[in-house]
């Protein structure tokens, strides 16, 4: 894996193009993952700093300012830090597409490549579901999202209030490569990858032969939270009760609220993440509110809706549909 040298750092999968030399990343690829899952769009995808693992120190208490006088000294400062080490998954899908089939639409490498969109959509979504809702206690082999990482209320996580079965989350992540950042394994590639495997033998339901093509799809990833504080939890906001914008708990406080909460001078790479039905209670809502709009951001070659100038990536209800929480 060669790397071409970028002077800010920061490798999100819309950049691969530029940071990886010669074929190793497919540009189709690349843009579908885009086009159908914003989260790439600004989330850095690192190497993990320890082959498949990334070590990380978390501070958990920074050390206390100490007065002296004249003639006296100091104490040691100390501070409290817990090691964190995140792994990588390991993910994978293949598609079969029956050969007749391929040969009756003239061999066609962009028919084929049509049909395995939906592959690739598939495959973004569910590792997007992953990024924010997998825990390794539910799934070993996976990684610990989002969700297992901020699971009380507290200065990180916001309670919206919500008490009934159709809750979701509300999330404003700060990404930045010495923060918050997806990692893949330190001898791989970053991204979703294919290989075509030509035409073999396939089998149906019924274990009975045919013969297909195939491509394997594979993808490596993990999530490191070198800060926790750059990462803010909105949590059970109630579906229900936001049909009815005249009625409906503000959404606009509580997003306020969230970008409050994030450190000073935060917010470089800050976006929110929000559920196809929550960003269009928030538009209702803010339609209905006097000095308060939307605006347009420019966000890896795409205008994106952002609040107060951060960015609202809409995500499929497969990602962040409703779902129960419970957070004490």
């Amino acid at each position: 894996m060669a790397y071409v040298p970028k002077t800010d750092g920061l490798w999100t999968l819309g950049e691969l193009l530029s940071v990886y030399e010669g074929d190793e990343v497919d540009p189709t690829v690349v843009h579908t993952i885009l086009d159908v899952q914003p989260l790439f769009d600004q989330a850095p995808m690192l190497p993990a700093n320890n082959g498949t693992n990334n070590i990380t120190q978390v501070i958990t208490k920074y050390p206390e300012l100490q007065s002296r006088g004249f003639n006296e000294g100091v104490d040691p400062a100390k501070f409290a830090q817990n090691t964190r080490v995140d792994t990588c998954g390991m993910f994978a899908s293949y598609s079969v597409i029956d050969a007749k089939m391929l040969a009756q639409n003239g061999n066609s490498a962009a028919w084929r490549a049509k049909q395995e969109t939906a592959f690739i959509r598939g495959f973004t979504h569910g590792m997007a579901r992953r990024i924010f809702q997998d825990t390794q206690k539910n799934d070993a082999k996976s990684f610990d999202g989002f969700q297992v990482r901020y699971n009380k209320i507290g200065e990180q996580v916001i309670d919206f209030g919500g008490t009934g079965t159709n809750l979701t989350d509300i999330w404003l992540i700060n990404w930045d490569p010495a923060l918050v950042h997806l990692i893949h394994p330190a001898k791989g590639l970053a991204g979703l990858q294919t290989f075509d495997r030509g035409e073999a033998d396939a089998y149906d339901k019924n274990g009975k032969r045919f013969r297909a093509v195939m491509t394997d799809f594979e993808w490596d990833v993990g999530l490191a939270v070198e800060d926790p504080a750059q990462v803010i939890r909105i949590a059970n906001v109630d579906v229900d009760a936001l049909k009815d914008y005249e009625t409906a708990p503000s959404l606009i406080n509580k997003l306020i609220e969230a970008q409050e909460r994030l450190p000073e001078g935060a917010g470089g790479q800050a976006a929110f993440y929000m559920s196809q039905s929550v960003r269009g209670a928030l538009r209702l809502q803010i339609n209905n509110h006097k000095n308060v709009q939307l605006t347009q951001e420019n966000i890896a070659g795409r205008l994106v809706t952002a609040f107060d100038g951060v960015p609202i990536h809409k995500m499929p209800n497969s990602v962040l549909g409703s779902y129960k929480t419970a957070i004490k």
